[in-house]
């Protein structure tokens, strides 16, 4: 049997929990799904309303505003295709874009559009009459300026086409206006190409000389140079190869001598840094050392030294002391023999030094030199190198410059060619780089208005204005409609979520005892899943007693309390189930037992609270009714010292003690029990209270000694939170349908 240990005093401070505001914190939550199953009804009403005043605004607007377009397409061609129709300007598509550009402005300038005022087709149209005088003469002004209105052009994105496009009410008008419109243009573009075609000859045949005449002195310069270096002459370049291999031979050779000489100054350097040794005597290397070892006044010294060694020895041998006087002679003629042999070694090791740097010396010298001589050779190679490059070079950019004017006296010639082909191209269908591809034509459906524009739209403006107003009326709601509207509130943590009752597959006949009438339904689950983490907080805090606190009359705390003693009771913990609602007291109806003795008879102490105590037909779980109603009209006995003394005695007899009482909103009964209680948790409907009532609510009860363990939602609707109809149906399948 699960136990809960009391290990806090009645008296101790609660833990510390987070504060929070009383508002809602954070932004709103909109449930895309959830507003569609709340609202689809409107929505589709708001479509089809949409769609009807689409189809009305098309009829009121063809008998109104009728528009038929007229249009003429163009296809911009590139330079190159002026002549032989290939591919070769299509990657100029700056060139390009401007050109059309440019075309595209010409057609609806006022000089095109005077000129198309002119022509026969336009007098003879409905829309010229609105602009005739009372002599039947049309007002030019007035035509222009409409005509400026109705006609437009534009390039096609993508492509080399433009089009000109004419709007009437008439769609003989359209096509009589856009005809002439077209015929106006291509008779301006016509005139312009004969006038460039003249003013572009003369300059290009002027250019044509001038490049002839540079091509000339091209060549003059070239032969020159030519036969002042002897290029012509291969002999000249096997030298250049020759010496370039030179080059290549010494730089190596040159190299090597820089490090020749940089070893021998650091030898050089290292022996002028040992002069400097102690006492100001050179440091000398065993090399050196080893030489004067072998010198013959050393060696013979050593030989004597050795002798009279000998011959101390034998003296020694026959019995004379340190002080006779022969063996004093002896040592003293070692003694100097030994200064004779270091005398000597001296003067060797010092010759040798003096050698070593003089020798070191001359191999730096020599070392410079070979690199000066070969830096002067070097020089000279590479100015001799310098030269005929110099030349080859210069007659490498005579050539490229030639090739330059060369090719663009070829293309002005050709250029010149294409003038004079131009005049060939001029037709019905193409004027220079425009072709005609598809002339004006009568059109025979409405431009404007259209079905397939005015319904969309209407339905657009229906279905936005409805979502806008379904938007802001969620916005502007505050009340928790959903489990995910408690994390807007600051500090506020959702312990779990309670179904409908008329939602459950089961139909549970009395939500206050779901758990043991109907164990296999939704509001059952939603108790199991709530159970464990309650149960978790409780003994994690070493609590024993439970307030359950209603936010507001119709919250379904007494559901709620009922239900979590049943689930306790069916994990095999001693429960006690007390109805501290003094007010309206309900939970001895819920398991059919009287309503007294019972709490207020012990506050009263009419009767202790063993005799209160009534067994329900649920094993492990125990009632403390409200008590007499003659005794219940005192609710301030909720304060007093007997109640905590109740509750104590509760907590030494039982597992877990779970308290209702009345809603917080209307009663304080909740703020008096909160600081005789061990934890307590809050109790909202959903499509109840608001977030701002529950936030100052969860913050008046977070100051009495309860630690406030978390926040319940009940009669959770499966509309509101968009995906719960189908997770409670898919939780009674799995429960209830056997696997194939």
């Amino acid at each position: 049997m699960s136990t809960v240990a009391n290990t806090r005093p009645m008296n101790a401070p609660r833990p510390a929990q987070p504060n929070s505001a009383a508002s809602s914190g954070g932004g709103v939550a909109i449930d895309p799904v959830r507003i569609l199953r709340m609202y689809w009804i409107p929505l589709l009403l708001s479509v089809m309303i949409g769609a009807g005043l689409g189809i009305a605004a098309y009829m009121m607007l063809v008998r109104v505003s009728p528009r038929y377009d007229s249009a003429v397409l163009y296809e911009a061609l590139p330079p190159s295709a002026t002549l032989r129709g290939s591919n070769e300007g299509l990657g100029l598509r700056d060139e390009m874009e401007r050109f059309i550009a440019t075309q595209v402005i010409t057609m609806t300038t006022d000089r095109i559009l005077r000129e198309a005022l002119k022509k026969q087709e336009v007098s003879s149209t409905e829309w010229a009459k609105q602009f005739a005088d009372r002599e039947g003469r049309m007002v030019e002004a007035d035509a222009l300026r409409e005509l400026k209105e109705i006609v437009g052009a534009r390039p096609r994105i993508g492509s080399n086409l433009l089009s000109l496009t004419v709007r009437a009410a008439k769609n003989t008008d359209a096509s009589a206006l856009a005809n002439a419109v077209h015929r106006s243009y291509f008779e301006d573009l016509a005139a312009l190409k004969l006038n460039v075609t003249n003013e572009r000859r003369e300059p290009l045949s002027q250019t044509l000389r001038e490049l002839t005449t540079k091509v000339d002195q091209i060549d003059q310069t070239i032969s020159r140079i030519v036969r002042t270096n002897q290029l012509e002459d291969t002999g000249q370049r096997n030298a250049m190869t020759s010496v370039e291999v030179e080059i290549t031979n010494l730089q190596p050779r040159r190299a090597e001598a820089l490090q020749r000489q940089a070893a021998t100054e650091e030898r050089l350097s290292k022996l002028q840094a040992s002069m400097g040794g102690e006492g100001g005597v050179p440091m000398f290397t065993d090399e050196q050392k080893e030489i004067s070892e072998r010198d013959p006044v050393v060696l013979s010294s050593k030989q004597r030294l050795t002798e009279y060694q000998v011959s101390d020895s034998a003296m020694r041998d026959r019995g004379l002391g340190e002080s006779h006087p022969d063996r004093a002679r002896m040592r003293a003629m070692m003694d100097a023999i030994r200064l004779e042999i270091e005398r000597v070694r001296s003067e060797s090791l010092r010759k040798l030094f003096d050698a070593d740097i003089e020798a070191a010396k001359r191999a730096t010298d020599s070392v410079k030199q070979e690199i000066r001589t070969m830096d002067l050779r070097l020089e000279n190679l590479k100015a001799e190198k310098t030269k005929v490059a110099q030349a080859l070079l210069e007659l490498e950019n005579l050539r490229v410059t030639k090739a330059s004017f060369v090719e663009e006296r070829n293309s002005i010639q050709q250029s010149l060619t294409n003038l004079d082909e131009l005049g060939k191209l001029q037709g019905a269908t193409r004027i220079d780089r425009v072709r005609l591809v598809q002339p004006p034509l009568t059109p025979d459906e409405l431009a404007f208005p259209s079905l397939k524009t005015t319904v969309p739209a209407g339905v657009i403006l229906t279905l936005g204005l409805t979502l806008a107003f379904v938007v802001l009326r969620e916005l502007l709601d505050t009340r928790i409609r959903t489990p995910a509207d408690v994390a807007l509130i600051r500090g506020a943590r959702l312990l779990g979520s309670v179904p409908r009752a008329d939602e459950d597959p089961t139909r549970p006949v009395s939500p206050q005892t779901a758990f043991r009438d109907s164990p296999t339904g939704a509001i059952s689950e939603a108790f199991r899943q709530m159970r464990s983490p309650l149960l978790k907080k409780m003994v994690a805090g070493g609590h024993k007693t439970l307030l359950v606190v209603p936010a507001a009359p119709g919250s379904g705390a007494s559901t709620v309390a009922s239900n979590l003693a049943l689930g306790a009771a069916a994990s095999e913990m001693k429960v006690l189930l007390i109805d501290a609602n003094l007010r309206r007291p309900s939970l001895h109806k819920v398991f059919k037992l009287a309503e007294g003795p019972g709490l207020a008879d012990v506050l009263s102490k009419k009767c202790d609270l063993s005799m209160a105590l009534q067994a329900t037909s649920v094993p492990h779980l125990t009632l403390l009714a409200a008590g007499s109603s003659t005794l219940r009209s005192v609710p301030e006995r909720l304060s007093a010292d007997a109640l905590t003394a109740a509750l104590e005695e509760a907590r030494g007899k039982f597992d877990l003690v779970i308290v209702d009482t009345a809603p917080a909103l209307v009663a304080g009964d909740a703020q008096a029990l909160v600081n005789r209680c061990d934890a307590a948790v809050l109790v909202v409907r959903a499509f109840g209270e608001r977030r701002g009532q529950v936030g100052r609510l969860r913050d008046q009860l977070s100051e009495g000694r309860a630690e406030v363990l978390g926040i319940i939602v009940n009669q959770v609707r499966s509309s509101s939170g968009g995906y719960m109809r189908k997770n409670i149906q898919m939780a009674y399948d799995y429960q209830t349908v056997s696997p194939a």
